[in-house]
């Protein structure tokens, strides 16, 4: 699945036909496929018709809009699971003492485990933070092995917050020096290091209260985080061990210079990445983003499993097993493929016609050249349209299946004008 990322001022979005077209000042400046879309990130003045949020919560596509400096999220959700029973078996569980501290237990050792192993492959690397990280690992191994004798949900806490500073003392060795970064700290971040870390986690927070929805859980009744106003607590226990996931990403973003310093803002509000450096960042997220919500997707299943395997309500979910509502997701995801339509049609007419067909079902590279990505339906259906319009004796449309794994990128100007990011389209070479 692909996202969109819409970071513009003064843009409006609608539906038309199956795919989202964006307008400027009354004139028509881009159009991205919906059946590709997994999830819409909106900030600033943006503008959605009723129409398109119908047709994005029809199809499961969540819409998270990041509002104000802060870049706080509001997620717009599509159709829950069905499955109440579900739901009531984990309001019952978050009440037995015994089910959430043995819970607890598996998340804080998963914590520690992938950050420990994270610096652990490092240190190989890394000879000058050689013998820090040794001490670090040394400290992270002493927490991990007392995790299984903590009695209660305090000394839990307490373990993982000493786990916690040996890590980022760790990781801030690992980070360029010109960072300044001392240590993991926020609302508000006071370093690019920590702003960026806080943007990755908003955004992998709201990854996982999706998928909890699409699910049939309640992203608020959790079993380590307590209940709070306004947290999604399960949604926060879940992230837990997939933080690392983000942390590594920040740190090939600093090393590889795609974000520097100069890209960051101090003000009283905090440290802030800017406009064209959330524009790099988002680029470079999705492909963290896909393995995310596989990983959300395998972590929610064994949740499930849990529930059931305790005596929950309603029938187990068989082993391995993920929701219905997100196992048609991957499966959706599995059946798409990318397919490049490029047509030459003679009469004017009908060629303005053909292209305005064509960006209800693709989204195009060119005028005349256009990507499709779905399902051999949604192509078949597409070029029946097509069909609908031409002279076959006069136009000439042809169609080609790209490769699964295939090389793709562009040269020259993108597709869809600056502040418009869709992750399907082939990133820039030159």
């Amino acid at each position: 699945m692909t996202s969109l990322y819409v970071d513009r001022r003064g843009v409006t979005l609608k539906a038309d036909g199956e795919a989202l077209v964006f307008y400027e000042n009354g004139e028509r400046i881009g159009t991205v496929p919906l059946a590709p879309l997994a999830r819409v990130f909106l900030r600033g003045d943006v503008t959605l018709s009723s129409s398109l949020l119908g047709k994005l919560g029809e199809r499961g596509i969540g819409v998270v809009v990041l509002s104000g400096r802060k870049a706080e999220p509001t997620m717009l959700l599509g159709r829950p699971h069905n499955d109440a029973a579900r739901r009531v078996a984990q309001y019952r569980l978050s009440l037995d003492a015994d089910f959430c501290l043995r819970f607890s237990r598996a998340i804080v050792e998963a914590k520690l485990r992938s950050q420990a192993a994270f610096l652990a492959a490092r240190r190989d690397s890394e000879a000058g933070s050689r013998y820090l990280l040794t001490l670090t690992l040394q400290r992270l191994a002493t927490s991990i092995a007392a995790v299984d004798q903590q009695p209660s949900m305090a000394s839990l806490r307490g373990l993982e917050g000493a786990g916690a500073a040996a890590y980022f003392e760790g990781f801030a060795e690992l980070l360029p020096a010109r960072l300044h970064f001392n240590g993991r700290n926020r609302r508000p971040p006071r370093d690019p290091a920590n702003a960026l870390l806080s943007l990755g986690y908003t955004l992998l927070h709201a990854e996982a209260v999706l998928a909890l929805y699409g699910a049939g859980l309640d992203p608020f009744i959790g079993f380590y985080h307590a209940l709070d106003f306004g947290r999604e607590s399960l949604a926060c226990d879940l992230v837990e061990p997939l933080r690392v996931e983000v942390d590594q990403h920040a740190l090939m973003l600093f090393r590889s210079e795609k974000l520097r310093p100069e890209d960051f803002s101090s003000t009283e509000s905090g440290c802030l990445l800017g406009k064209a450096g959330r524009a790099r960042f988002y680029a470079e997220w999705e492909a963290l983003a896909a393995r995310l919500r596989k990983l959300l997707a395998e972590s929610i299943s064994d949740v499930a499993n849990a529930i059931s395997a305790a005596g929950a309500v309603g029938a187990p979910c068989p082993a391995g097993s993920v929701a219905p509502a997100t196992d048609a997701r991957w499966t959706a995801m599995t059946s798409e493929q990318a397919f490049v339509i490029g047509y030459d049609i003679s009469n004017p007419r009908r060629l303005l016609r053909v292209h305005h067909e064509m960006c209800r079902h693709a989204s195009p590279l060119e005028y005349s050249i256009f990507l499709l990505v779905g399902s051999d339906a949604a192509k078949d259906r597409c070029l029946q349209e097509i069909d609908a319009l031409i002279k076959p004796q006069d136009d000439d449309v042809r169609c080609y299946a790209l490769p699964a794994r295939g090389f793709q990128g562009r040269i020259g100007r993108a597709s869809l004008p600056a502040g418009i990011l869709w992750t399907g389209l082939p990133a820039a070479i030159a």
